[in-house]
């Protein structure tokens, strides 16, 4: 393969700039192999690993901040993500040296050791820069965060010099998540103390600092309420932290649509979103519970319809299971007897492999709730629905078995088609083990 012209790679460069974090380890990791070693590809190597480990260093200066460049939301604080290019370019320009101490720490870093001032010393220094707006590039992340917010470049100016605070409260935030105990309680008020003490929304932007480093935001809760003494509904609702609650609210909500949307057609991957989902509003709801006191208001009123609203809408879905198997594995019912009616299997045609993968998929979203079953309010229908069924489908394997052995009437292959789907619903429903004993039984039949 031809070499690149150094127009083309200048081109790919400006590319490799702008894109996200994600792609750009993502194709580090792609070229990563010997076959990009030669050629043109190996030019594009070298660019995307460069890219790659500079952001690296760039993420570990700024990692107080790097968090809070991402897509604008309502209510969260955020910065339009190419600022956090032009603020990194702009150090470069102006502090090289403090840039190549950064980058030659990164170098060497291990988990073990603590940050080196110098991080510090960049945040502090992009502060200063951005509130001059005099270097070219950092006054173009001026204008960027003005253009995205009017209180844009003040906020990020704020949080850049709390960031001296914020770096060691992130290294110590997966452990106050975990167990809040009186000393991790102490450590954190002492954080937000300074925090407040350093500018006039130190506070605030603490926990947005804090809430932005989360990978499930909504933790944020546990962390406001050790500082406020699991506060009163109406005391956090009359504060400034009352949008941190209102978040968890509008995301519930947001995930209650989902689950409402559910599509059996959608298969596999449908099944791991929606079950994502309960996760999700399961989780967040024992949050709210956990972290705030509840009086009985409005907060307390909104909290309980959405938990209520979860549990109908899975039962709602729990409750399909039997009409959908109905639909894979039809049966009829056949009379013995002046009083003895059974339900048989209906074997007028072959399976239909959409009803199959419908109830599949119904199947695999009522296993991926399992966690959440009780907590959420669902549990009593869930086991309910999987009782019933685990009794239809011994009944049905059984008389399954029983026409392939007699060899009267039914083709043996659609008998056998059945028998396997059979073993899928049974899979799903159960566990693999069970689904194997059908099939074995199946083959030796």
């Amino acid at each position: 393969m031809a070499e690149l012209s150094a127009a083309k790679v200048e081109i790919l460069r400006d590319l490799v700039a702008m894109a996200p974090d994600a792609v750009v380890f993502m194709l580090e990791d792609r070229l990563s192999d010997d076959t990009s070693s030669d050629g043109a590809l190996a030019a594009v190597r070298a660019l995307v690993t460069h890219e790659a480990t500079d952001r690296r260093v760039r993420n570990s200066a700024l990692s107080p901040v790097a968090a809070l460049f991402r897509p604008a939301a309502a209510g969260q604080l955020t910065f339009p993500s190419h600022a956090l290019r032009l603020i990194w370019r702009g150090l470069k320009a102006e502090a090289p040296d403090q840039v190549r101490e950064a980058e030659l720490f990164c170098l060497r870093f291990n988990d073990d050791e603590d940050p080196p001032r110098v991080f510090d010393d960049l945040c502090k220094t992009a502060a200063e820069q951005l509130a001059a707006g005099e270097q070219t590039d950092f006054a173009a992340a001026a204008q960027a965060c003005a253009k995205a917010n009017d209180e844009g470049v003040a906020a990020l100016v704020g949080c850049l010099e709390l960031s001296r605070i914020v770096r060691p409260a992130t290294r110590r935030l997966a452990d106050w998540v975990r167990r809040m105990n009186s000393e991790s309680t102490a450590l954190v008020r002492l954080h937000y103390r300074d925090a407040c003490a350093l500018e006039a929304d130190g506070g605030i932007h603490f926990f947005e600092m804090l809430a932005a480093q989360m990978s499930e935001p909504w933790q944020i809760l546990r962390i406001i309420s050790a500082v406020m003494d699991k506060p009163s509904e109406t005391y956090l609702a009359a504060s400034e932290m009352a949008s941190f609650a209102d978040r968890v609210f509008t995301d519930i909500d947001q995930q209650l649509t989902i689950i409402r949307g559910f599509d059996l057609a959608g298969g596999e991957a449908a099944a791991r979103s929606v079950a994502q989902a309960v996760r999700r509003a399961s989780n967040q709801i024992a949050e709210f519970e956990d972290s705030v006191r509840m009086a009985g208001g409005p907060w307390a009123q909104r909290l309980a319809n959405q938990k209520k609203s979860l549990a109908l809408a899975v039962e709602s879905r729990l409750k399909d299971v039997s009409k959908v198997v109905d639909l894979a594995l039809p049966t009829q019912s056949l009379r013995y007897g002046a009083r003895m009616v059974k339900a048989a299997p209906k074997l007028t045609t072959d399976p239909d492999p959409v009803q199959i993968a419908r109830a599949l998929t119904l199947l695999n979203f009522a296993d991926g709730v399992r966690a959440e079953a009780d907590g959420a309010g669902f549990g009593a229908v869930r086991t309910k629905v999987f009782e019933a069924l685990e009794s239809r489908m011994d009944t049905y394997v059984e008389d399954l078995l029983d026409r392939l052995r007699s060899g009267d009437g039914d083709p043996p292959e659609r008998l056998r088609a059945y028998l396997e789907a059979a073993a899928e619903i049974v899979s799903a429903s159960r566990d693999e083990k069970s689904a194997q004993i059908v099939r074995r039984r199946a083959a030796a039949a």
